[in-house]
C-alpha cells in the first residue's frame, strides 16, 4: 500500500547522511526535501485513506449495533411472550388437571348409576315376567268367568 512505500522511502532516507556535505551540491538537497515532501504528500494520503476506512469501520459497527439493540429489543419481547405463554399453558395444566379429576369422578359416578339402571332393568324384566304370567292367569279367569256367565245366562 501507499503507507508501507513511504515507510519504506523514509527507510531508505534514513540512511542518508542528516547533514549537508560540502562534496553535496544544493540540487541533491533539494532533491531530498522533495523526497521527503513527496514521502510526507504520500502519507498524507495514505492516512486519509485509512481515515475514510475506519470511519466506514465505525459506520459499520455502529450499524450492527444498531440492528444488535433492535435485535435485543425483539428478543427480549419474545421472551415475555414466551413467559406468558408459558404462565398460561401451566395455568391450562392445572385447569386440565381439575377438569381430567372431576371427569373420573363423573365416570365413577356414571359407572355405578349404571351398575344400579342394570339391576333395575333386571328387576323390571322379573316384574313384567310376574305381570305376563298374571295376566294369562287373568285372562284364564276371564275366560272362566265368561263361561261361567254364560252358563248361568242359559
Amino acid at each position: 500500500s501507499i503507507w508501507l512505500l513511504s515507510c519504506n522511502k523514509l527507510k531508505q532516507m534514513k540512511a542518508r547522511p542528516k547533514r549537508p556535505r560540502e562534496d553535496i551540491d544544493d540540487k541533491q538537497q533539494y532533491a531530498t526535501i522533495d523526497d521527503l515532501n513527496k514521502v510526507v504528500a504520500d502519507l498524507q494520503k495514505a492516512n486519509r485513506a485509512t481515515i475514510d476506512d475506519l470511519n466506514k469501520v465505525v459506520a459499520d459497527v455502529q450499524k450492527t449495533n444498531r440492528e444488535a439493540e433492535d435485535t435485543k429489543e425483539r428478543l427480549r419481547v419474545t421472551i415475555e411472550d414466551l413467559q406468558e405463554t408459558k404462565q398460561d399453558l401451566t395455568q391450562m395444566k392445572k385447569d386440565l388437571t381439575e377438569m381430567n379429576k372431576d371427569l373420573k369422578e363423573m365416570k365413577k359416578d356414571v359407572t355405578e348409576m349404571n351398575k344400579d339402571l342394570k339391576e333395575m332393568k333386571k328387576d323390571l324384566t322379573e316384574m313384567n315376567k310376574d305381570l305376563t304370567e298374571m295376566n294369562k292367569d287373568l285372562t284364564e279367569m276371564n275366560k272362566d268367568l265368561t263361561e261361567m256367565n254364560k252358563d248361568l245366562t242359559e
